[in-house]
């Protein structure tokens, strides 16, 4: 079987596509695999509801929360250090197992043939990356799972749009995906009289999600808490307290999404505490969360006029567009659109099932043309030295249709040694050259080791191809003036 599966900052999901119909692949009446992850030297590593479970009072300290958004740290839980990798691995590893252990219970083949990841729209090659090897290699027996494509979680939540509510050619839909780590949005064209049936207009995304709103509310629960206990208790120092905290205030905001008021409880040295807040309060202190992910989506509505002008529906997804301030706003500043709140759970690990299911199709037929067009979130280039300053020169251009191969011949080779050694950059910029440390997002990425062929020269001109599948390889391939090939090799840095 084919499978999509949606990793996600509080929930991990996998589904396939079933004889034409979407079958999750979940025990029943579970929503997803939590992206909780415990560790302790007694019980080992433990995942999902269980690490939750484990995770209190004094052991909260081993609890590991939204390790998607932070993949540049390193967490010691009783006195081991984890990187990030092996936490999403073995989350990966959790959901694969659940995923054969229901197909199986369910007469449907357990062998995975190929998987398709989702990831945010602006997710960089080293995050993408990171989150496809963990996959990879997450089987406990060590095999190495193929993965087949990995696609924008807004993108995806365009496709399971498209495949439950067939729309006109040439129709485009705006999707704001309001997760638990990131708001996503993306601007996707369906025409499916091309061998790239959809095609990504737009995309871009806010490091802003459900767990920014959890931090708001956590503060002011504390605030009301410690002045109750009249200094009584210092939450924040109390690892355990801040658990049962950040518990009391998820259900409370769950609960305002479909009441006007609630309580917020927690138990303190055996104490009961309480406070009230209303939908009307909560919505106050975090209207400023709100506007940044809607200032985005205005951003990618105005600069694509032209397609925007047809945009009739903005489709909202994501566990968090549950809140209604959510759809009010949107609505506030789309008067003249449809919102709609369209399977928030599910639509991106649908969506990618259903694009793992066309990419299995693709193999079957040897089709190379891939079914979704995408864009480049970020620039990619080479530094290099002009005259008496360096500059980088981009040849991935943010912006460009991918999956992408393209050459650069402005490279000369400093110094005469067989080995070169380059850096190559990430950018915002999409300028073809523009000098380093320009103030536009540039940061190395990785290393290009250049093997020169004998016979090299100072200043020789070397064509440098950089080419990208999609968003977690960056692949290169050199030559020079004469033909010769240049043997290359790309190290990717880790994240930092």
């Amino acid at each position: 079987m084919f499978i999509g599966v949606d990793f996600g900052t509080t929930m991990s999901q996998a589904a396939t596509i079933n004889f034409g119909r979407m079958f999750p692949l979940l025990r029943e009446g579970v929503y997803g695999v939590e992206s909780l992850f415990y560790y302790d030297c007694a019980q080992g590593p433990i995942v999902g509801r269980e690490a939750g479970d484990a995770g209190q009072g004094k052991y909260a300290q081993n609890l590991v929360r939204d390790v998607k958004m932070n993949l540049d740290k390193t967490f010691n839980l009783d006195g081991r250090d984890y990187a990030p990798a092996e936490i999403i691995r073995e989350i990966y590893k959790n959901v694969i197992m659940e995923a054969q252990e229901t197909a199986e219970n369910n007469s449907i083949e357990k062998t995975i043939e190929g998987i398709v990841l989702s990831h945010p729209a602006k997710f960089n090659v080293q995050e993408c990356n990171l989150i496809r090897n963990a996959a990879a290699f997450c089987m406990p027996d060590g095999t190495e799972l193929k993965i087949t494509g990995m696609i924008k979680e807004p993108v995806a939540a365009a496709l399971s749009y498209y495949h439950l509510n067939p729309l006109a050619n040439g129709t485009p839909i705006l999707v704001y995906d309001l997760g638990g780590g990131t708001c996503d949005i993306a601007l996707v064209v369906s025409d499916t009289t091309t061998k790239q049936s959809f095609k990504v207009i737009d995309s871009s995304m806010v490091r802003r999600g459900g767990r920014d709103w959890d931090k708001v509310l956590m503060d002011y629960a504390i605030e009301k808490f410690e002045l109750e206990a009249n200094g009584s208790i210092d939450i924040r120092s109390n690892a355990g307290y801040m658990e049962k905290v950040r518990r009391a205030v998820i259900e409370a905001k769950h609960a305002l999404s479909t009441s006007v008021y609630t309580q917020i409880r927690a138990e303190f040295n055996g104490e009961m505490s309480r406070t009230s807040i209303s939908r009307e309060v909560f919505e106050e202190l975090t209207a400023s969360l709100l506007d940044e992910t809607l200032d985005e989506l205005e951003a990618v509505y105005n600069r694509n006029a032209d397609k925007t002008a047809n945009v009739f529906e903005i489709i909202c997804v994501g566990g968090a567009s549950h809140m209604p301030q959510v759809r009010e706003g949107i609505q506030s500043r789309f008067p003249n659109c449809t919102v709609k709140v369209s399977q928030p759970a599910y639509a991106v690990v649908n969506g990618t099932a259903i694009y793992a299911s066309l990419l299995g199709s693709e193999a079957e037929t040897e089709v190379e043309t891939p079914v979704v067009q995408d864009i480049l979130p970020f620039s990619y280039g080479i530094r290099c030295k002009k005259k008496d300053e360096f500059v980088i020169q981009n040849i991935l251009i943010k912006g460009s249709k991918y999956p992408a191969c393209l050459e650069s011949d402005k490279f000369r080779i400093q110094g005469c040694g067989s080995d070169v050694n380059i850096e190559i950059y990430e950018s915002e910029c999409s300028e073809d050259v523009f000098s380093c440390n320009s103030g536009k997002g540039e940061k190395p990425v990785g290393s290009i080791l250049f093997k020169m062929p004998s016979g090299a020269k100072e200043n020789d001109k070397v064509f440098c191809t950089l080419s990208t599948p999609d968003m977690s390889v960056i692949n290169v391939k050199a030559r020079n003036e004469r033909g010769e090939h240049v043997e290359t090799s790309f190290t990717l840095d880790s994240i930092k």
